[in-house]
């Protein structure tokens, strides 16, 4: 009976036994440490899971190896050594050691060797060690971000003592590195009491981070502006680490920058010309305020019935040759209003396509040009007048060319010299004149310019009598071709004849004021020698303060001024006329007024150029329509493309969450469960994505009410998720969980904020592969602030300042329009906000959004 109790006692020792060793295997199969058994001679026993996941070999292919394979040739004879005093029988501890994946790649890994025995002798080596390749890299990226950032750095403890400060911030203050570390924020701090720099550790130690704005006192008794970010470690040891970053620059340039917003809010919402937009079936799909109050609310119905009462096309009709051959029209039409008002119409047809390029309608621009008709109509009358004038002047007036042969005549020169008018045509100057020879008229032909020449001479009639005359003589370049204009005056009329031509200037002056054009007249080297009044009324300036003055270069942008020296000097080389040139000019008080100009070169008698004359027409406005309506059509696009994707994506979404919830209501192992719950939580995230695609694509009525910035914001980053994991790119929102509510569009910030985020990611991809967009909210006295930070490759000083013009982009061809920041800066200004950006070349950018907090909602709704 007692051996049979031994027996017991051995198996039931035996089983407890096997369940040890089997817990044991399990806790070291789990274990996220790397394990190996190693024998005598360098094979390898045994390796947890870990060990095979990270070097990446199956169990089948280890019963090959030997430890020394898997080692990097920088390492071995280090480890041979290690490995030979294990064996010895001694343990070692802090090994670093270089190790190879099956797939070649390095390792870096850190961990502790211990021999193993059986009775008093060594069998093998045993080593517990853990990957340490990730965090090495980081420790030196955060070394090297802290000693070359331009910005300060600090590392200060909860009691606000130094514990390591950057070179940037020793030169910012002047203080050495060994001074500032005997020192605390109290003794540099100039705004804060001591208490308040307490209070504020300890709301940062509990937050997780801050950011304000401050001021340090110098080693020099100097005082600097700063803005201060503070991150808590969250280690336990209260260690904050802080960057400091001068401003007193950035507070300079921001009464230079509002200046600027200040000239720019002066053209916008400037438009007065109306634009609708037609279907293909020619029925009104928009109709601008300005065209509903001359007509009134006809969105539905055709065009041609609302504009000219009747069943079919308008007699040429823009948008109907738009429609056909796919190019822009521009005509003029009469329409006779509700009111009964006659206006006249410039209209311009452009065509507009959808994201593959189909037309889908066409845009009509149309501009009351009722003054100019009236003024064009006024001219006709007066080169009418004029003809008649000539035909039944009682000046005898003859047009010559360089041969002083007949080019035209009037009836009275004819009648003079006692010719038909056909054969004057072929007459020459010597045919008629008595006084002067043949080689002298020549010469006086070839030398007489605008200036002109007054002379009395002697004409022969056809009958052969003879009889005075007086003469004016003036040569002038038509049509490239130089013609002398002669009136010949019998001296006994005299008196009439100074009559007809005075008045004939007074219309003639009369005729150039009442233009709304500005006629110009300057020399070959730009100096203007003439303008009309109009001057003063579109660019402010009086005439005697531009003529002989100011040169045609003083009136354009800094900017642009090599550019159109250059053309300029193409032009006066060409010596032929231009048109439709379009220029910018800058108005008096500073604003842009841009023209079409056009323009004939003026020669003197020796046929050498002296300079142009010619017309600047003002197409501000224009421009800007063309422009905004490009905007509108762009967008559009975009709406329509992220509805549809967002469609096509819900219905898989759907079955991927409902069966994914059914699979969760199911018995099953507990690591499948876990799969597919994250299954089913990464299809909801999903899920939202696409419901941000088409709460962003969805039209909405333009309307303000009360918005928390941060709401906005936490949507665009929502939408941007996946790209941003799939481009690399970290974004740190550091958002004030206790901002003021402002009065706003919410999708149109949703706008302002998504195109902001979406430039910063296409910078950083294109110059690094990869980025960091940390984006702050904060509350700066009565404003709400957001900044948007990069660190991209920065933003060249030259183009700092056309960030925000229409159709300007850096962006390779094809990839930007240039429209996205000016919609930005055109939906924050009609906010009654700002928007700006901060940027050093090579240095990363940022922008920010500045809004009143509580502004009152403008009339109009947004913009």
């Amino acid at each position: 009976m007692r051996a049979i109790g031994e027996e017991e006692k051995r198996q039931r020792a035996e089983e407890t036994l096997r369940e040890s060793e089997a817990r044991y295997r399990a806790v070291i199969e789990g274990a996220h440490d790397m394990i190996q058994s190693i024998s005598l001679d360098g094979r390898i026993i045994f390796v947890n899971k870990s060990w095979r996941d990270t070097l990446g070999y199956t169990e089948a292919e280890l019963s090959s190896l030997n430890l020394f394979d898997i080692i990097h040739p920088d390492s071995l004879a280090h480890c041979r050594e290690l490995f030979a005093e294990v064996m010895s029988g001694k343990s070692v501890h802090g090994i670093e050691a270089v190790f190879l994946t099956k797939d070649g790649r390095k390792i870096l890994v850190e961990g502790n060797a211990a021999p193993r025995y059986i009775g008093k002798k060594v069998v093998a080596s045993q080593g517990i060690f853990r990957d340490v390749t990730e965090s090495k890299l980081k420790e030196k990226d955060y070394q090297n971000i802290i000693h070359t950032t331009t910005d300060g750095f600090w590392i200060v403890d909860s009691a606000g003592r130094f514990l390591d400060v950057n070179d940037a911030y020793c030169a910012l203050v002047g203080y050495s590195r060994e001074e500032l570390l005997n020192m605390r924020i109290t003794d540099i701090e100039a705004v804060e009491k001591p208490e308040d720099t307490a209070r504020r550790i300890r709301r940062i130690i509990k937050t997780g981070h801050d950011r304000f704005e401050t001021r340090h006192k110098c080693k020099d008794g100097r005082i600097v502006d700063i803005e201060v970010s503070t991150t808590y470690a969250g280690a336990g040891d209260g260690r904050l680490f802080v960057f400091i970053r001068d401003i007193t620059v950035r507070k300079q340039i921001e009464d230079e920058l509002q200046a600027e917003k200040n000239k720019l809010q002066s053209v916008i919402d400037a438009m007065v010309d109306h634009l609708t937009i037609r279907d293909k079936d020619y029925n009104l799909i928009y109709q601008s305020e300005s065209s509903q109050g001359v007509f009134g609310n006809h969105l539905g119905e055709k065009c041609y019935r609302v504009y000219e009462g009747q069943d079919e096309f308008c007699d040429n009709c823009p948008v109907e040759k738009a429609f056909k051959d796919g190019k822009s029209h521009t005509s003029e039409r009469k329409t006779v209003t509700p009111s009964g008002e006659v206006i006249f119409w410039e209209t311009t047809a452009n065509l507009i396509r959808d994201a593959k390029g189909e037309i889908v309608s066409c845009l009509e621009v149309a501009r009351d040009i009722t003054e100019r008709k009236r003024a064009e109509e006024a001219l006709a009358d007066e080169a009418t007048r004029r003809r008649i004038l000539i035909d039944q002047s009682l000046d005898g007036i003859v047009i010559l060319d360089e041969n002083s042969k007949v080019y035209e005549a009037n009836q009275k020169f004819c009648e003079m010299l006692g010719y038909t008018p056909e054969e004057v045509r072929e007459l020459h100057t010597w045919d008629w004149d008595t006084q002067w020879t043949k080689e002298q008229l020549l010469e006086m032909g070839r030398n007489v310019d605008e200036a002109g020449l007054h002379l009395e001479t002697y004409h022969r009639r056809k009958d052969g009598t003879i009889f005075d005359v007086e003469i004016s003589i003036n040569g002038a370049m038509c049509a490239g071709q130089k013609l002398i204009f002669c009136v010949s005056r019998d001296i006994t009329a005299r008196e009439q004849a100074e009559a007809a031509l005075k008045e004939s200037e007074e219309k003639y002056k009369t005729l150039v004021e009442a233009t709304s054009d500005i006629i110009w007249e300057v020399d070959r080297d730009g100096w203007f020698s003439f303008v009309s009044p109009k001057m003063k009324d579109v660019l402010g300036y009086e005439v005697d303060e531009v003529v002989g003055k100011m040169r045609t270069l003083d009136l354009i942008p800094k900017g642009e001024a090599r550019r159109w020296l250059k053309r300029f000097k193409e032009v006066n080389a060409k010596r032929t006329p231009f048109f439709g040139f379009e220029i910018a000019h800058l108005h008096k008080n500073g604003t842009y007024v841009i023209f079409e100009t056009s323009g004939i070169p003026l020669f003197d008698s020796a046929g050498n150029l002296k300079g142009f004359v010619g017309i600047n027409k003002d197409i501000t406005e224009r421009r800007q329509m063309q422009e905004q309506l490009v905007i509108a059509d762009r967008l559009a696009s975009v709406g329509e493309l992220a509805a549809g994707i967002a469609h096509e994506l819900n219905n898989p979404l759907t079955g991927v969450i409902g069966f994914s919830q059914l699979l969760l209501d199911k018995e099953m192992p507990a690591d499948i469960k876990e799969d597919i719950e994250v299954v089913y939580s990464e299809a909801q995230r999903a899920s939202q994505v696409v419901k941000n695609l088409l709460t962003f694509a969805r039209k909405h009525t333009a309307a303000k009410e009360k918005v928390n910035i941060n709401d906005i914001i936490n949507k665009v980053l929502e939408l941007r998720a996946y790209e941003q994991k799939l481009e690399s790119i970290t974004v740190d929102a550091r958002l004030d969980a206790n901002l003021p509510e402002v009065m706003a569009d919410y999708f149109q910030l949703q706008q302002v904020f998504l195109n902001i985020v979406i430039n910063a990611e296409y910078f950083m991809k294109e110059a690094n592969h990869k980025g960091n967009l940390t984006i702050t909210t904060e509350k700066v006295g009565n404003k709400i602030r957001a900044s948007f930070a990069d660190d991209g490759p920065g933003i060249a000083d030259e183009n700092l300042g056309h960030l925000f013009d229409p159709f300007f982009t850096t962006k390779e061809v094809g990839r930007g329009t240039g429209l996205g920041l000016s919609i930005c800066h055109g939906i924050v200004a009609e906010h009654g906000g700002r928007i700006y950006v901060e940027s050093e070349l090579g240095k990363g950018a940022a922008f920010i959004v500045e809004l009143a907090i509580g502004a009152a909602e403008r009339k109009g709704g947004a913009a």
